[in-house]
């Protein structure tokens, strides 16, 4: 490989985009990546708010929506709701407006391919975190923070579960994930 044909995370791991190698995907560069992009592209009213700390708020609204099911269902569908959106510590954050053209349909595809490669990574059964339960409490947490961290309010209501969001730093915003991948790997074994 060339320089400029790969990337080279922060455990020396090297990829190229379009190889979603399950082996060479790592948390500790998931959480370092992630506590560093800031949601909405950096449009909002605080100085950072990581897609980190949302993957953690992601990830406490699943285990609450999950409390009926058995303890491993519920576990693993709350480590889903906590892994969601990592495929973009390798593409990064594509805006939703610019990700849905036709024209990027590509985007989607490696997004998809990211994913489940993560998720065979780590255990979940490939497609899960694309399941229902993760799509409404993304939509839940994405619609609190535009509330808390966009001063947008009125179209859709607040679910009571989600707390106000007070946007963390970026370093406690990757010991905290990290925090909470230690603690739900151990309870999905």
């Amino acid at each position: 490989m060339q320089p400029g044909e790969f990337l080279t995370f922060p455990t020396r791991t090297t990829i190229q985009v379009i190889d979603a190698d399950p082996e060479k995907i790592h948390i500790e560069d998931i959480a370092r990546s992630l506590s560093r992009q800031c949601r909405f592209n950096g449009y909002i009213d605080a100085e950072h708010y990581s897609v980190a700390q949302h993957s953690v708020i992601v990830s406490d609204l699943v285990s609450i929506e999950c409390s009926g099911l058995a303890d491993k269902d519920r576990w693993r569908f709350t480590l889903a709701g906590f892994l969601h959106d990592g495929a973009e510590a390798y593409l990064h954050d594509w805006i939703g407006p610019l990700k849905n053209l036709p024209e990027l349909a590509f985007v989607k595809e490696l997004d998809g391919m990211w994913t489940n490669a993560i998720e065979q990574r780590f255990g979940l059964p490939v497609g899960i975190c694309e399941n229902r339960v993760v799509k409404d409490a993304d939509r839940a947490v994405f619609v609190a923070e535009d509330m808390d961290l966009r001063g947008l309010d009125g179209y859709a209501p607040r679910r009571s579960k989600i707390e106000r969001i007070d946007p963390l730093s970026a370093g406690i915003a990757e010991k905290i994930f990290l925090a909470r991948f230690r603690q739900l790997t151990d309870l999905v074994r």
